[in-house]
């Protein structure tokens, strides 16, 4: 069994052993690399940990979510000015 595959195998145990749905070893890559960022890591810091050449592969990684986006809303006073 390729390495790869024995991971993903491995995800899907312990998922099921959680009671959990299923993860990809895909999306818990994403999910570190969103992390992160939120760190305040910056975002070739991340481009080199996950090994991207292009910087742009690694903004889709860290599209920001439904949270992200409400936060940013709500972080903007209404009627105040600077």
């Amino acid at each position: 069994m390729r390495p790869a595959r024995a991971i993903q195998k491995r995800i899907a145990e312990i998922c099921r052993s959680a009671g959990i749905d299923e993860i990809s070893p895909h999306r818990l890559r994403h999910t570190c690399a969103k992390r992160m960022l939120d760190a305040g890591r910056p975002l070739t810091e991340v481009q080199m940990i996950l090994g991207h050449s292009s910087l742009n592969t690694t903004a889709r990684y860290v599209t920001p979510g439904w949270e992200d986006l409400q936060a940013a809303v709500d972080s903007v006073a209404i009627g105040k000015r600077s």
